[in-house]
């Protein structure tokens, strides 16, 4: 662990984590979220919601998988959990969390 603590949305990577901006899931900059996730060299994101899960925009999920990386939509509690047993499995995943 870090120690470091966020107190709005963090981008979660295996060598780093990030402060980045989004409020929502149809304020994230899918082009600018794969980069990061292929600069991190994940093939996997969870992406948390916030407090319960919404529907994934369309062209977020295209430009993802154009990128070569699979993603998921869930309640943000749930992410964190999920990101924690695959990061432990030795996955190559990320998460990009909404905390509200």
């Amino acid at each position: 662990m870090s120690g470091v603590r966020y107190t709005g949305p963090v981008l979660v990577a295996p060598a780093a984590s990030t402060a980045w901006q989004a409020g929502s899931l149809i304020e994230i900059d899918a082009v600018a979220l794969a980069a990061a996730l292929r600069a991190a060299n994940v093939s996997l994101c969870i992406i948390g919601c916030g407090v319960r899960t919404e529907p994934m925009p369309p062209g977020l999920r295209t430009v993802l998988r154009e990128a070569g990386i699979s993603v998921d939509a869930m309640e943000t509690g749930a992410a964190c959990r999920t990101y924690n047993m695959l990061a432990g499995e030795g996955r190559a995943v990320a998460a990009a969390l909404i905390p509200y």
